[in-house]
């Protein structure tokens, strides 16, 4: 068996069959599809069974709901293949899909881009990149945030996997798959990217989560991506940065969306610790960031509806600026940091002009 297909799957009837269909009319035919149905409270695992009954080659699980960490991991631990590749249960793939990555085999991890519904095209330039090419090259690798983002549009090999029981990270409910991707490269001596962007990601690139991380998983998540970005850097004899990555942003985002209306916010500080400002990204570039979610914090606190209205109408004006974009707005967003630091609410207006200026 050449590659094993992991596709974890929860709750994804309607759109679990034009994955599989998709995946049957791979032009390339040695592999075997592995469904991990994780819980799912639809019909999924009658799906998933279905497509067992007339191909020997696609297996299904059935496992309580552990997350998608635990699906992927169940999926790793019973799978044949010399290679294992991971695909998200409402996304496709052309018929090439398999070829393009088998044609990089002779690296230990093969790259390539995607397309998706909100019209990203990401067709990465082929490289084939070993020794000191490796090495010069990783830090591109990492912080492009489309190359290492997810495990899909990616082929690992499962024999390196096994040796270091190399595992996604249960604990981690945001920002895992990219960990599991930074891990994998300490233990790769080449890499190729394919030109291919044969997969198709039906969602929003960089969506958030419908969840806001608690103080322990922000700590936890932290300290496993530091440590890993620190060690590719001794690996590597590279110089990557390690306080930026767009999950920040995402849990900034989930706090945004957790905090739209007062009632939602007054029911998370029942059952929540309020957020210290200066306990989160105390080095961090975008802690000023950070600010304007207590800055929002205190106009609901104080109950100061039509000022946080104000400002969550120029905040979602704020949250369409791409992340990689970002960093390039850091002399405004200094600014902004000191007025909101200022404590006041005319300065709060202040900084609603500010970041509806950063969208433009």
């Amino acid at each position: 068996m050449k590659v094993s297909i992991i596709v974890p799957c929860y709750s994804v009837a309607s759109k679990l069959p034009r994955c599989v269909h998709n995946l049957l009319a791979q032009t390339f035919t040695d592999w075997e599809l592995i469904l991990i149905d994780d819980g799912s409270t639809d019909n999924t695992w009658d799906i998933c069974n279905s497509f067992t009954k007339n191909n020997a080659h696609i297996h299904a699980v059935h496992k309580e709901n552990g997350g998608v960490s635990s699906a992927r991991n169940t999926g790793i631990e019973i799978a044949k293949g010399e290679f294992i590749t991971f695909i998200d249960s409402d996304d496709y793939v052309k018929p090439d899909y398999l070829q393009k990555l088998v044609e990089g085999q002779e690296a230990d991890l093969v790259l390539c881009g995607f397309r998706s519904s909100t019209g990203i095209d990401f067709t990465p330039e082929p490289q084939y990149l070993i020794g000191d090419d490796l090495s010069k090259n990783i830090q591109a690798i990492v912080e492009n945030d489309y190359l290492l983002y997810s495990p899909w549009c990616k082929l690992f090999r499962r024999d390196i996997i096994q040796k270091h029981q190399h595992r996604f990270d249960p604990e981690i409910r945001l920002g895992e798959d990219t960990i599991f991707c930074y891990k994998y490269l300490l233990y790769c001596s080449s890499i190729k990217v394919v030109a291919s962007n044969s997969y198709f990601y039906d969602g929003v690139w960089g969506g958030y989560k419908k969840y806001v991380l608690t103080r322990q998983e922000v700590e936890y998540l932290d300290k496993a991506e530091i440590t890993t970005l620190h060690d590719i850097n001794q690996h590597f004899n590279c110089r990557i940065d390690l306080t930026y990555r767009g999950y920040h942003v995402a849990m900034l985002k989930g706090l945004y969306e957790k905090f739209r209306d007062y009632d939602t916010f007054e029911m998370y500080t029942r059952t929540h610790d309020v957020l210290p400002p200066e306990h989160f990204f105390a080095n961090h570039k975008l802690s000023y960031i950070f600010w304007g979610i207590v800055e929002l914090e205190t106009l609901y606190v104080d109950k100061e509806y039509c000022a946080g209205k104000l400002f969550m109408q120029r905040l979602h004006h704020f949250f369409t600026i791409p992340t990689n974009q970002l960093l390039s707005y850091s002399y405004k967003m200094r600014l902004i940091h000191y007025l909101v630091k200022s404590k006041h609410y005319t300065m709060a207006h202040v900084l609603l002009i500010f970041l509806s200026i950063l969208k433009h």
